[in-house]
Formats: structure tokens, C-alpha cells, sequence
């Protein structure tokens, strides 16, 4: 949760456990009965979401550092087979059909590496035999290992961007719970105001923290030192 959902999150904690403690005292069919069991409910889900962003997130940071290290490892080897190409020219069929490729997009590397993939089961001796064993099984790891780590990236993404809106869409709700409990609180204790002043802190979302402004008082001047008096003559 962010610093502002938290601080809704611990309001509406507050007050469940108000409606908890003061249960007997509302009428049985009223709506403050009925607004602080749904406040039960909000406060599960608003958990639930908030859990599910930060597993999200985590997984989309995973996925970006997993991809990064991907598509490092898959330039790496679709550049040493380009470059071994460029050795083996005279091998008929070799020449033109590993070049790398134009683009530096994650996709234009994984299409190349896909097509030398194919291209190369003809010739898999002749560049295995170059220092570059098991050449095509590495190749599809490699395209798999990125391709995984895209996937992951989105997801979490996805996942991420589903539970906020989830998250926003609990508080909104709840926010309703509370303006519907602070009427008919306030209408049972309005004439006593000890309970006035517990539900005042219950119902109460603190604000954001502010920023203590710099200090712009000017540097303190060095003493000039006083001159030694002259000597009478």
C-alpha cells in the first residue's frame, strides 16, 4: 500500500473495531449494523488487493531484470553466429543468411534468432566445430529464456495495474462506508461527548506527512577580532 491507502487502511481498522466495541448499542436492523459488518468485508479486500499489487509489482520488477539479462544472453549468441558466418562464407547457403539484425528491439532479435534457428540444421557441424557446442538447443533456450521473461514482465504489469484499480475502487467504497457511519454515529452520541471523541479518532484519516521547508537563515560572519589598543605615548 501507498503512504495515502495505508492511512485509510489503519481509519477504517479503527473503526471496525469501534462497531465492535460498541455492537450492543445499535439497533439491530439500522444501517450502522450493517455498514460496519460491510466494513469487515472492505478491509479483507482491500488486503487481498494490496497484496496482489505488491506480488505484481515484484513480479514485473523480476520479469525486467530477468529480460534485461535474457536479451543480453540471446545478442550475445546470435552475434557469435553471425560473426562466425562470416568465416565460413564459402560453405554453400551460409553467405546472406545470418546477418543480424536492423532493429534493436527485443522482437527483431527474437525473430532473427528464431530464423537462424531454422537456417542453421544444415550446417550445425561446421559452427559447432567453431567453439560453439550444442549451437541450435542453445539457441531455443536462449529464445525461450526471453520470451519467458517478456511474459513475466507483462503479467506482473497487468497484475499490478488490475490490483490498483481494485485497490482504488475498495477505498471508494469504503470512503461511503464511512460517511454513512459517521451520520449515524453521530446522531446516537451526539449528546455524549466522551463517544463523540472516540469515534472523532476512530473516524479520523491522518494526513500526509509535510515536508519541513529548508533552513534559509543566512551563515553565521566569523567574529572580527577586536584591534589591540595603541600604546599611549
Amino acid at each position: 500500500m501507498n503512504d495515502k491507502t495505508n492511512r485509510i487502511h489503519h481509519t477504517f481498522i479503527r473503526m471496525r473495531d469501534f462497531g465492535r466495541d460498541h455492537a450492543s448499542e445499535f439497533a439491530t436492523n439500522g444501517l450502522a449494523k450493517q455498514a460496519f459488518t460491510g466494513l469487515d468485508g472492505i478491509i479483507a479486500e482491500l488486503e487481498g488487493h494490496a497484496a496482489a499489487q505488491v506480488t505484481g509489482l515484484g513480479r514485473k520488477h523480476h520479469g525486467t531484470i530477468t529480460r534485461a539479462e535474457s536479451r543480453e544472453d540471446l545478442r550475445d549468441l546470435v552475434t557469435a553466429v553471425s560473426r562466425t558466418a562470416g568465416v565460413l562464407h564459402e560453405v554453400p547457403d551460409v553467405s546472406g543468411n545470418f546477418d543480424l539484425p536492423d532493429s534493436d528491439t527485443d522482437q527483431a532479435w527474437l525473430a532473427r534468432a528464431r530464423a537462424f534457428a531454422i537456417n542453421l540444421a544444415p550446417f550445425a557441424s561446421q559452427f559447432e566445430a567453431q567453439e560453439l557446442p550444442a549451437l541450435i538447443a542453445n539457441l531455443n533456450e536462449k529464445i525461450a529464456a526471453l520470451e519467458a521473461a517478456i511474459e513475466q514482465q507483462a503479467s506482473g504489469t497487468s497484475d499490478h495495474v488490475a490490483s490498483r484499480a481494485a485497490v482504488e475502487d475498495v477505498l471508494e467504497r469504503g470512503l461511503d462506508v464511512r460517511r454513512t457511519l459517521d451520520v449515524v454515529v453521530r446522531n446516537k452520541y451526539q449528546d455524549d461527548p466522551v463517544m463523540m471523541a472516540k469515534w472523532a479518532s476512530a473516524h479520523h484519516i491522518e494526513r500526509a506527512p509535510t515536508k519541513q521547508p529548508e533552513s534559509t537563515a543566512p551563515a553565521p560572519t566569523p567574529a572580527t577580532a577586536t584591534p589591540a589598543p595603541k600604546p599611549v605615548q
